[in-house]
């Protein structure tokens, strides 16, 4: 039970009490520097106030060597809309990264994850949101955001068709030398496009 395997179907299986004690002593014994996400399972183990939850995901991030995060209301626990850069990061050039993000009914998150792209240290993208015929405001939240910022661009599907298709219409529009997608209700640290673009920019081996 001291390994992330053993503290995640503890978890899975509803035994918290025996999760909480497993991570504890994995934390203990010093396990987290070779498995850091440990980290992570013991927010969900041992929860904890927000700012200790903060630490451990820090910590985690840490262990790959990125910068920390920072929380937009102290009062809340971290989640994908409640975090942001701490301070400014170097920007970086390159070919455009062309980020497919599919929506359905997103307006409640939507916002937070076009925050954490459009804050990326990677500057050269764009954003296609594909909205598969929301019946929500999630239209005018992204339009919104694309008024500030061109780097957004936003199409509507005419009716619901699934998010492999919505993925599908996205790629057609990409203009981007590279395609990666993004969740409409995640958020992304400031340097993962960075981290992703760079090794394939340095080395046109990679695939």
């Amino acid at each position: 039970g001291h390994t992330p395997l053993g503290v995640s179907l503890l978890l899975r299986t509803g035994a918290r009490d025996a999760a909480a004690q497993g991570v504890q002593a994995a934390l203990t014994a010093g396990h987290a520097h070779r498995k850091p996400e440990l980290l992570l399972l013991a927010t969900n183990a041992l929860g904890g106030d927000p700012m200790q939850q903060l630490q451990r995901l820090n910590a985690y991030l840490g262990a790959f060597a990125l910068p920390p995060v920072v929380l937009r209301n102290p009062e809340l626990p971290p989640s994908a809309a409640n975090l942001r850069s701490d301070g400014l990061l170097p920007r970086v050039n390159g070919p455009m990264v062309s980020v497919i993000m599919t929506a359905y009914n997103a307006a409640e998150r939507i916002g937070s994850a076009l925050d954490g792209l459009l804050a990326q240290t990677w500057r050269n993208l764009e954003v296609v949101v594909v909205d598969d015929a929301s019946t929500d405001s999630t239209q005018a939240c992204v339009e919104r955001v694309a008024s500030t910022d061109a780097r957004v661009r936003y199409v509507r599907l005419p009716c619901n068709a699934g998010t492999y298709v919505a993925k599908t219409v996205g790629l057609d529009l990409a203009r981007g030398e590279f395609v990666t997608c993004h969740d409409s209700d995640d958020w992304s640290h400031p340097q993962r496009i960075e981290r992703q673009a760079l090794p394939l920019v340095e080395n046109n081996r990679l695939v």
